[in-house]
């Protein structure tokens, strides 16, 4: 869209979907000094290069100032690090000349209050009218289902609807759902445990069957809920907060063609949401549905959302879990202005690197791994594009899977498997850690 309509020359991609055949020479110097009219980037990209200490991470910082800086789903800032990126967008305003967009349909509560004195300040909304246009916008109508679920009721409700998308918390819930369906060409699954170029073969056939009204049943994990276009009659949405129950709202009659509106359902399933930020969520969420029970995804539900959210984990030091702005003002107001670059830069990481790269048997990827594997030599061209045939796991599932003999260690180092049990990646649900591991007979001698 943007090359479209800006021309081709004026955009610079730098993110790890570019495809590395589409980069050339001239296109690679651009991305490590972002030497282009416009950069499209991630969050993750441009906030960890903002606390990076490494001089091939910074080099591109000195074309941030004086630019417009957009930052798409502002919704989804980390809130374990929401009060230093704040003081860094703070910093570029202030001191480098550069003006901030925050765009979401879910605004997050981050102006400055007498109950949250760190945030922004002098900020206007670009909209004449918000609740005109939430008016406006109003495409569906939302019910919160009371009592709780099993896995086998909400797949019961699933199978009633011709075409229908389901939203839940975790990837064990999203396949036990599923495969409660029973086999059809129009169930679908989509979690992160298929990889990318699977996930976007997969969404090519839902958005084919949606457009010809055929039958399609969908159920996720939140990926969807951001950056996805489709567009259901019907959608349910297991409990979360306020923000994921409105992106999931917007996979609804999401082209408003329907006149009596879509459908979205609340539901709480029989197991809770794992402890951590989505179990936080999904409890704040709770209290802003029996709040607001009138509307759950008005404005002022929004803003209660987050402020009773942002509260709590302030209160908890929860918005910055590394005490990331102590370490850099207890170290600008010392003498010698020792500031920490290098613990600051590993302390700010977004996406925690608690996971191991698997390369799954999905088209090009199993022979592009086997072909490292033989060589030897990290290809850095291969590996970019390995990275669409990835899959993430965490630590104890990566050490199952070695001792059951179902993956190989590419390098030798750690750094990359690739699953060589082809029988545990299914072609409609991804890796299936669940089900028994038939391990090797060799891996059974110490």
């Amino acid at each position: 869209m943007f090359r479209q309509a800006l021309g081709e020359q004026a955009i610079l991609e730098h993110h790890s979907g570019v495809d590395p055949e589409d980069v050339g020479f001239k296109n690679k110097l651009a991305s490590e000094n972002w030497d282009a009219p416009i950069v499209v980037t991630t969050n993750v990209q441009l906030f960890e290069s903002l606390f990076a200490s490494k001089t091939s991470s910074c080099r591109k910082l000195h074309n941030v100032a004086n630019s417009v800086i957009i930052v798409d789903e502002a919704q989804m800032l980390s809130p374990d690090y929401l009060m230093p990126t704040l003081e860094a967008l703070k910093e570029l305003v202030n001191g480098y000349g550069c003006t901030v967009v925050l765009c979401t349909a879910t605004q997050p509560a981050l102006l400055k209050t007498d109950d949250f004195a760190d945030g922004v300040e002098n900020v206007r909304e670009i909209i004449k009218n918000p609740r005109q246009l939430y008016e406006q916008f109003r495409r569906v109508a939302v019910e919160v289902a009371a009592g709780r679920f099993s896995m086998q009721d909400i797949s019961e409700r699933i199978c009633g609807h011709r075409q229908v998308l389901c939203i839940v918390n975790r990837r064990k819930d999203a396949m036990e759902i599923y495969q409660a369906l029973g086999e059809s060409d129009g169930n679908f699954h989509l979690s992160t445990f298929m990889c990318a170029e699977h996930r976007s073969s997969t969404l090519q056939l839902i958005r084919e069957r949606l457009a010809q009204g055929q039958e399609c049943r969908v159920v996720s994990t939140q990926l969807i809920e951001a950056g996805v276009d489709v567009d259901f009659p019907v959608v349910y949405r297991a409990e979360a907060g306020i923000d994921s129950i409105a992106q999931a709202a917007g996979r609804c009659n999401r082209e408003g063609k329907m006149t009596e509106g879509g459908k979205v359902m609340v539901f709480q399933l029989e197991t809770r949401p794992p402890v951590g930020l989505l179990k936080q969520s999904a409890d704040e969420g709770q209290k802003t549905i029996r709040k607001h029970n009138d509307d759950i995804l008005s404005l002022d539900a929004v803003t209660d959302y987050f402020k009773s959210f942002y509260w709590k984990r302030r209160n908890a030091n929860g918005l910055d879990k590394k005490n990331i702005v102590k370490q850099l003002a207890s170290g600008a107001a010392s003498q010698s202005v020792n500031i920490p670059f290098r613990d600051v830069s590993r302390a700010y990481c977004i996406i925690e690197n608690n996971t191991t790269s698997v390369v799954v048997p999905w088209a090009a990827g199993e022979q592009m791994a086997r072909d490292l594997a033989e060589s030897g030599v990290a290809d850095r061209f291969i590996l970019r594009k390995l990275q669409r045939y990835v899959v993430q796991v965490r630590q104890e599932i990566r050490d199952e899977l070695i001792l059951a003999g179902c993956i190989e260690d590419i390098f030798g180092d750690g750094t990359l498997f690739r699953l060589i049990n082809k029988n545990i990646y299914d072609d409609k649900i991804g890796l299936n850690t669940e089900q028994s591991l038939s391990y090797e007979t060799t891996a059974l001698f110490v």
